[in-house]
């Protein structure tokens, strides 16, 4: 039989056990910073749900017109901010392990890429972050799904809401196969091109759904990685 792939919950899990020598404060912190990762997952999965709920559903199933678009935008833009503090949650976590800075204020993900080299001297400790990792989280923060994720967490927080296009679909059934319920119409949400043009390209037709779907497995593989380093 093939082997069940662990959750993300059981490696985290592992994780805990497997640096269960640390000293108690150390342990202290990891557990709290591995569950906090575990319930920012959970809340990234829901507010995935909700977006395909809002985005991609028959429209006679569907609630049409600004409430409905005002509810995906909200768990569009909560989504673009609990994946993107993903990876500041797995900062701290490496931090704890190989803690490179002292001041918890001060850790971040893109602070952890350069190996906190721009860092002030007073919230750096003597250690340092081993090269395997330090070029993981490089790698990660290099890959075409982060740096998408980046412009629209920083767009949606910071400027406005992600430009999305809605194109509605009707399609049906040739004679002699028609009946009055054969007609089915589907809402389809686009993503823009690109979230800093204040004139918004859907040239690549990328669907929300499939571009939040994209952003999900790739945080998930790569936590996977970054935790076997760990």
């Amino acid at each position: 039989m093939p082997k069940v792939r662990k959750s993300i919950a059981a490696l985290c899990d592992d994780l805990t056990a497997k640096h269960a020598a640390l000293g108690q404060r150390q342990k202290r912190k990891l557990g709290i910073y591995v569950g906090s990762l575990k319930e920012r997952l959970l809340e990234v999965e829901y507010a995935c749900d909700q977006i395909k709920t809002y985005s991609s559903q028959q429209m006679v199933e569907a609630t049409t017109g600004p409430p409905r678009q005002r509810k995906r935008e909200f768990y569009t833009t909560c989504f673009w901010a609990f994946s993107y503090s993903i990876f500041d949650i797995l900062a701290h976590v490496v931090n704890t392990i190989h803690p490179v800075i002292s001041d918890e204020s001060k850790v971040s993900f893109l602070g952890a890429k350069n190996g906190y080299q721009s860092a002030h001297a007073a919230a750096k400790t003597s250690y340092t972050l081993p090269s395997n990792i330090k070029d993981a989280i490089f790698q990660i923060s290099n890959r075409t799904y982060f740096k998408r994720l980046h412009g629209y967490r920083q767009c949606g927080l910071h400027r406005r809401a992600v430009c999305t296009r809605e194109e509605y679909t009707t399609s049906s059934l040739s004679a002699p196969y028609t009946t009055s319920a054969a007609t089915d119409d589907w809402l389809v949400t686009l993503i823009c091109d690109d979230p800093d043009n204040l004139k918004p390209k859907f040239a690549q037709r990328r669907s929300l759904c499939n571009e939040t779907a994209m952003i999900r497995k790739g945080i998930d593989g790569d936590i996977r990685k970054l935790f076997r380093l760990l």
